[in-house]
């Protein structure tokens, strides 16, 4: 998404500020470091938000890094990405080695949908569903900011959001291309999705693994519920 002397800079960055974590902006193809305002910058970042309100649609992305993980995105960053509807960028660094950043938002150009590797928050299951309606539908589906194992954390996120992202139920009998089924997977709730394509396939993403395109039967033990795009 930008030049490798951006990526570099905030590789450097993210490393010097370790154990804290880094903060930054790109602006105009630049990579601007930032200091760290939050009480405990080893635990959370804050941002001088005058700056960013004054740097309006010269801001091309917010930066941050998380000291010894998670590698991916808290529900916190992807609210606050949400709402500045800016590309966010975020590093894991430890003490002997640093990520390459990873950039979100509908903002950021999608990847390709087969094959692509898993990063909750950014590559998910729920994310491949935003991009198939993005990509096949040009329909932009409304995002749900979301910890790591919410399934395992009280969490309930697809039968509590689906119709707030458009969605109705539908009979599992009579699935159509574009339908979204609902499993439960190693979990006390619905936890996983994916689309289905049509002639007994669907393409999912499932924690941990590439995204892919399979038939549905293999997944049907674990199938809930399917629900219709019906805005």
């Amino acid at each position: 998404m930008f030049d490798t002397p951006v990526i570099d800079a905030i590789k450097a960055h993210a490393r010097q500020a370790y154990p804290a974590e880094s903060c930054g902006v790109v602006v105009d193809g630049v990579y601007h470091p930032q200091q760290n305002l939050a009480e405990d910058p080893t635990r959370a970042f804050e941002m001088d938000l005058q700056l960013i309100a004054r740097l309006g649609d010269r801001l091309q992305a917010v930066v941050h890094s998380h000291p010894d993980g998670p590698a991916s995105p808290s529900a916190a960053d992807m609210a606050q990405q949400i709402a500045m509807a800016r590309p966010w960028g975020l590093v894991y660094v430890t003490a002997s080695d640093v990520s390459e950043p990873v950039f979100w938002g509908d903002q950021v150009p999608a990847v390709p949908l087969l094959g692509r590797s898993f990063l909750h928050g950014v590559w998910d299951c729920y994310s491949l569903v935003r991009d198939w309606y993005r990509q096949e539908r040009q329909v932009v589906l409304r995002d749900f900011p979301r910890d790591d194992e919410w399934w395992h954390q009280g969490g309930n996120l697809y039968l509590e959001n689906f119709r707030k992202a458009g969605f109705e139920p539908v009979d599992m009998a009579g699935l159509e291309t574009g339908d979204v089924v609902i499993f439960q997977v190693a979990s006390k709730v619905p936890n996983h999705a994916g689309v289905y394509l049509g002639d007994g396939t669907i393409i999912h993403h499932l924690y941990n693994r590439l995204s892919v395109r399979e038939p549905i039967y293999r997944w049907m033990r674990y199938a809930r519920i399917a629900v219709r795009y019906a805005p």
